[in-house]
């Protein structure tokens, strides 16, 4: 004879809402799991999973208009990234060089940049130093 089994579930994952009895349901990002308990044959767990997509995201997209390296231009486009201009909305923007202040200025909230103005006081060996020893000295 079949055995029914419960699936073990956290009850603080959800917000309310009684479930059915034998039921339960988890949230993972994008998808919403409903798990179900099936009858149990030969010592195996089985459960009946129904996947319901939420709403799609918008597509990410990155400028590459400053970039010389093709490595950064096929990994974006593997990554599922879209190739956007300057004068587009982009999420990204990858620069092989230093950016303006100006530039950072016009970011808006959701929008990223590889590199700040300055970097080059941090990311080269001497200027760090310096700077270091000028920390110290105050």
């Amino acid at each position: 004879m079949a055995e029914l089994s419960i699936i073990p579930v956290d009850p603080s994952q959800f917000k309310s809402s009684p479930r059915p009895k034998g039921e339960s349901h988890r949230s993972d990002g994008d998808t919403t799991v409903q798990e179900a308990a099936v009858p149990v044959e030969d010592g195996e767990v089985q459960t009946a999973t129904d996947k319901k997509r939420r709403k799609r995201r918008k597509q990410l997209s990155v400028c590459l208009t400053a970039c010389k390296y093709d490595c950064v231009r096929r990994v974006c486009q593997r990554y599922g990234l879209k190739s956007a201009g300057n004068d587009d909305d982009w999420n990204l923007y990858w620069t092989d060089l230093s950016v303006t202040v100006d530039r950072v200025m016009e970011v808006k909230l959701y929008q990223k940049i590889n590199h700040f103005p300055g970097i080059a006081e941090i990311s080269r060996k001497d200027l760090l130093a310096r700077n270091i020893m000028r920390m110290q000295r105050q």
